[in-house]
């Protein structure tokens, strides 16, 4: 339903305004159905929904930017290739990085660290944007190898210690149906940022080869990965490495007599 409004709506802020209310729509409701099962839960949901939701990206500009723009790197595609190479060895780094030194810290600490990562990995492109690498006399193919590399670095270490929380917090029993819904809930916040990027390039005149305001747009998408650290608070406080504490334990297993009282 989303998708059919982006096609046949056509004013931007319209757009922007339906997809965020279905989100916001999407997103309450899983945390309420889900948080019936246990807080741990719903709380997981409600943080992985809502930091999708509030990181808009700015879909294809900065690639069409880099490759066609007059003012941009105009990337061609061996430089391309080389380019994700580097970004495959920036996953690599990411599971390695984790699983060597971030297991022993909680999740509140670990989800903090991703995310500051995150907003200077974005800062990175601002400096692309404005060209401000060439001032300091490093290549444009050098300073995207190093802003890829560091991107999908962060974005391992989170899609891999996000997915050890949805497993943790996910009740005996109902692993297997609860994980896939909370992949599902990821998936649908990570289409409504792809949604909500389309209208952020519309509303800086990302349209038809006009790149006049691309550097506004950037330092907007890079100031937004700040939005989600208050939400770092909604995840456990406990390390990934550390049983489940005995306190979910009896939530699940309060909330599961709950539920077979309600079916009786």
């Amino acid at each position: 339903m989303l998708s059919m409004v982006q096609v046949l709506v056509s004013d931007a802020w319209v757009r922007a305004a339906i997809t965020a209310a279905a989100g916001l729509a999407v997103t309450i409701t899983s945390f309420w159905a889900l948080n019936r099962i246990t807080p741990y839960l719903g709380r997981t949901a409600l943080f992985i929904c809502l930091r999708f939701f509030l990181q808009p990206g700015l879909g294809e500009a900065m690639f069409v930017w880099s490759t066609k723009s007059p003012d941009g790197p105009r990337l061609q595609a061996w430089q391309l290739g080389f380019v994700d190479c580097f970004g495959a060895l920036g996953l690599l780094l990411g599971v390695v990085l984790y699983n060597r030194h971030l297991t022993g810290f909680s999740y509140r600490r670990i989800f903090l660290v991703i995310q500051l990562t995150f907003f200077f990995s974005q800062l990175l492109e601002v400096v692309l944007v404005l060209r401000w690498n060439r001032a300091l006399g490093i290549p444009d193919i050098f300073f995207l190898v190093g802003d890829d590399t560091f991107a999908l670095m962060a974005s391992r270490m989170f899609s891999v210690v996000f997915s050890v929380l949805a497993s943790k917090v996910c009740p005996v029993n109902l692993e297997a149906t609860l994980f896939a819904v909370l992949m599902a809930i990821a998936n649908f916040g990570w289409a409504v940022s792809n949604f909500l990027g389309v209208a952020l390039c519309e509303a800086w005149g990302l349209v038809d080869g006009n790149f006049d305001q691309l550097p506004e747009a950037v330092l907007t998408k890079a100031l937004t990965r700040l939005l989600p650290i208050p939400l770092i608070l909604l995840t456990p406080t406990f390390t990934p490495q550390d049983p489940v504490p005995t306190n979910l334990k009896a939530e699940v297993e309060e909330s599961q007599e709950m539920m077979e009282e309600e079916k009786a």
